[in-house]
């Protein structure tokens, strides 16, 4: 687990800032504030703009200490040359030749800079992505909970029916059967929609666990062409998602 230097150093159980629980789940990157499960949810949350703060898992806090290399990078257009800086314009990577060619009277950056830019980018979509996560589970758990009630009606339905049924002559019987598929058809048209549902769900979370894993794998990247290469389209892909 990574904590920042004051932290590590304390001997002192970390609590909550809200609470003193010592289990501390939670950082607010705006706040700085180190969060319980519960607080996270419910106190945090009343702070004023706070459904705009970046609240990250504090295993993640301090993932990016070490630094990258940002010296040698090979420009993907000019052979044998470095890349000196990023462009904010062209959102890329440029040698002293790119610049003089195309890049002139475009905005530029330190390399380091547009790296940690990007990082920055994906914490906040790494967020969203939790958040959505989040979002989905409570969908999931509320979508099983509606099949399981239901399907304790349906159960309680039939029995009545078969009780029913015992106490009536053989004339009714045909109309027993009747009332019974009724039910049964009824009950796989409702399961039928709740299941689809489920499914809708179970395969939105795992799109979401899997742009998470990217995300985060890319957040870990030390490869720096790597990164350049693949950070604008897992930011583009998250844009899409939270439409």
């Amino acid at each position: 687990m990574a904590f920042s230097p004051s932290v590590r150093k304390s001997q002192v159980p970390v609590k909550c800032n809200l609470c003193e629980n010592e289990t501390i789940k939670w950082k607010c990157e705006d706040c700085g504030l180190l969060l319980c499960t519960y607080c996270k949810d419910t106190k945090h949350s009343k702070i004023k703009n706070a459904q705009n703060h970046m609240i990250v898992d504090i295993k993640r806090v301090g993932v990016h200490s070490e630094e990258v290399d940002c010296t040698n990078i090979k420009c993907k257009d000019h052979s044998g040359q470095l890349c000196c800086l990023f462009c904010i314009n062209c959102d890329s990577l440029v040698c002293p030749i790119c610049i003089a060619k195309i890049h002139k009277q475009h905005d530029l950056i330190e390399i380091s800079e547009g790296f940690n830019t990007k990082i920055e980018s994906l914490k906040k979509g790494l967020s969203k992505i939790q958040t959505n996560r989040t979002k989905l589970e409570t969908k999931k758990e509320f979508v099983e909970q509606c099949k399981s009630r239901e399907n304790e009606k349906f159960t309680k339905v039939i029995q009545n029916i078969q009780n029913h049924g015992k106490a009536l002559k053989l004339t009714i019987d045909k109309y027993i059967e009747e009332l019974k598929n009724e039910v049964n058809e009824n009950q796989k048209a409702i399961t039928l929609l709740i299941d689809t549902d489920l499914d809708v769900i179970l395969r939105s979370m795992k799109e979401t666990d899997d742009r998470n894993n990217e995300t985060e794998n890319l957040i870990k990247a030390t490869d720096i062409n790597k990164f350049f290469r693949e950070v604008s389209q897992i930011e583009k892909s998250m844009e899409i998602a939270f439409q």
